[in-house]
């Protein structure tokens, strides 16, 4: 029997794989998601969706926002972080997750809120947008191997069905299939970093939580100073939480029965809840060496490791398909040259990285909250010192890209004193950066500056009027700002131009008008698409 053939092949359905295969179907690439589970999560796991990943899910695969709202958790039950001795004892004290000065910040940002959706609940409505798109998933199919040959790849999957092993032939194969990724291990490609921070398990409650909570809701309890040492995530107050407990790698599995011991002990009471699941996991902080081996290439947790301290992992992993897909498409396509491949690692692995080092930072950096408590001492101070767990806005959606796919202006972008990386944003189009948001109009109708990207090409943004721009030869877009920000964002004056990627990220633009301004275009366009970093393949010639 031949193989089946495709462009991508997925492995692994969970929220990354899910996307990319959403943003390959809009981008016309053939591909086939597999998947070595039967179904998708039962469990929540990963809860916190960021706004830079609602932007790319509503905005680049077209989700129904309001698909999404309606699964995320009430957003009166989540304003809050709390320190308890147990749940239903003392509090220690608390951190506000809404604030006046944060909302203002967040809408200056983006004009995408982020939501709290249970990891086994955001699953469900990716799978029906991947479907809906023309995606095809394969659940209860094992990838085993692959074999690289000419200008493809041969992948033997396991069907736990029927019990044969079916081939795929694919131009490229995308490793979504988590921390301990088979086709990362076969790639051969090792993780740096730290294998094991803590030992965890995992306990999913499923049951009413306000006999325990009563008028104290709250996103995450931290049980510290009592009898249990623990941690919860509230995913929903009527209906579920997961409990965390710290415990020792060489230890035997927690019973069911010793789970209920503990829940009573971290609880504070015999609380009427069903024991759903206890699963162990390792807090790890790796990123991969390397996210491309010839065809195969690593995104989501296969190719970073976070804490969750901070819950930027799943969004790191959506962030990196959204990186990569448009330029799989544009090689696919002959449009590019395939070292453009190579720019999704310089460009991608050095925010994981980044991240992984401060949500470790986050994890440890919580220890002085107890210090504080066990010292009876400077509670307050110390809770107030956690913003940055909580506040990753910068880290989000600030972070600047620097390959050969993005021509630098050589203009800085300049902050204030006060300026925080990990929480604050730069309103900017510089090169590299995610084209801030700010209110701007074309053709009469108002939206978002984030809304001007192309996912399937390259746009061109000019002044209204801008005739010089005429036949460059790629979509152009004339916008204008609806108040004084999108003049302050753009860096350019009425006759100069911006040059957008598919992602969003700028990659070029021209703070005037240069002598030849389609042959300009071409050029940076040339020198994005061929991520060839040469001085004489692109110099910009002002008029």
């Amino acid at each position: 029997m031949s193989a089946a053939r495709v462009d991508v092949l997925v492995v692994g359905a969970g929220p990354v794989g899910l996307t990319a295969s959403i943003l390959l179907s809009r981008l016309g690439i053939t591909h086939e998601v597999v998947e070595a589970r039967a179904g998708l999560h039962t469990a929540p796991q990963a809860h916190v969706v960021s706004p830079r990943t609602m932007e790319i899910l509503t905005r680049a695969c077209g989700v129904d926002d309001s698909a999404l709202r309606a699964v995320a958790t009430p957003f009166g039950q989540i304003p809050v972080v709390r320190w308890v001795e147990t749940l239903i004892g003392r509090e220690h004290g608390n951190f506000s997750l809404v604030t006046q000065d944060r909302v203002e910040k967040m809408f200056a940002t983006t004009p995408c809120p982020p939501a709290n959706i249970s990891q086994h609940r955001l699953e469900p409505v990716l799978l029906a947008a991947a479907l809906d798109a023309g995606g095809t998933v394969r659940f209860g199919h094992k990838w085993e191997s692959s074999t690289a040959a000419d200008n493809e790849v041969t992948s033997t999957v396991l069907s736990h069905e029927t019990g044969k092993r079916p081939e795929i032939t694919s131009r490229y194969v995308l490793a979504c299939d988590g921390a301990s990724s088979p086709v990362r291990r076969h790639a051969g490609i090792t993780m740096d970093g730290q294998a094991m921070v803590e030992m965890f398990t995992s306990i999913h409650l499923v049951g009413d939580l306000r006999p325990a909570l009563g008028d104290r809701p709250g996103l995450l309890f931290w049980c510290i100073g009592g009898p249990t040492r623990a941690w919860f995530v509230v995913h929903d107050i009527e209906r579920e939480c997961v409990m965390m407990h710290p415990g020792d790698p060489d230890a035997p599995p927690i019973t069911d029965a010793i789970a209920r011991q503990l829940v009573r002990s971290a609880v504070g009471t015999d609380l009427d809840v069903e024991i759903a699941s206890i699963a162990p996991w390792r807090m790890s902080s790796q990123v991969a060496r390397t996210y491309r081996s010839g065809r195969t290439l690593l995104a989501g947790d296969a190719a970073h490791r976070f804490p969750p301290t901070g819950g930027i992992g799943m969004n790191t992993g959506i962030a990196d398909v959204h990186n990569l897909c448009w330029k799989l498409a544009d090689v696919l396509a002959g449009r590019a040259d395939e070292q453009l491949l190579d720019t999704y690692d310089v460009e991608r692995r050095p925010v994981a990285t980044t991240n992984a080092e401060q949500s470790l930072h986050n994890h440890l950096k919580m220890i002085e909250v107890e210090d504080a408590v066990a010292a009876e001492s400077g509670v307050a101070e110390a809770i107030a010192r956690q913003e940055e767990h909580f506040d990753m806005t910068g880290l989000d959606i600030g972070f600047r890209y620097n390959s050969a796919a993005v021509i630098n202006d050589g203009i800085a972008t300049a902050h204030d004193s006060g300026f925080n990386p990990v929480t604050d944003v730069i309103a900017t189009a510089a090169p590299g950066h995610r084209l801030s948001h700010a209110a701007v109009t074309v053709d009469g109708e108002m939206m978002s500056s984030i809304d001007l990207a192309r996912a399937d090409d390259f746009v061109l943004l000019v002044a209204p009027g801008s005739s010089v721009w005429n036949g460059c030869g790629i979509p152009t877009i004339e916008v204008t700002g609806a108040d004084e920000t999108w003049a302050t964002i753009r860096g350019t004056d009425d006759s100069g131009a911006i040059l957008l990627r598919p992602d969003g990220h700028v990659a070029w633009r021209a703070a005037t008008a240069p002598a030849d301004p389609a042959e300009t275009v071409r050029r940076a366009l040339a020198a994005a698409r061929s991520a060839r970093r040469a001085t004489d393949q692109f110099t910009q010639q002002p008029k």
